[in-house]
């Protein structure tokens, strides 16, 4: 939860290294984040070694940010599975490996 709240309290970057450790710290739940990469587009955008370093904030840029820190606080938020409740499993495999997630059917 401290790693989610770290997120969460996130102000606005001001520059490129402010932005990058952004979308590192909420890559870290990339996988868990339905359209990670479609959300984040406004945000890497701004990463470009052709876009100043220092910020110049949108109406979708700071959806995207809003959005990103949005995902992580509500569910599912990553726990390990309680047996004794009925809950859902999802997968994805492939030839190199396989995923998975769950949540509470409410």
């Amino acid at each position: 939860m401290e790693l989610v709240n770290k997120i969460l309290e996130a102000p606005k970057p001001v520059n490129k290294k402010q932005l990058r450790s952004f979308l590192g710290l909420v890559g870290y739940y990339r996988q868990f984040i339905p359209n990670f990469a479609a959300i984040s587009v406004p945000l890497t955008d701004m990463t470009k070694k052709d876009e100043p370093n220092e910020l110049v904030w949108t109406e979708a840029k700071n959806h995207a940010f809003e959005i990103l820190k949005r995902h992580i606080s509500k569910p599912p938020i990553l726990k390990l599975p309680n047996f004794e409740q009925e809950f859902v499993l999802q997968t994805d495999a492939s030839n190199d490996g396989i995923g998975a997630f769950y949540y509470k059917r409410n």
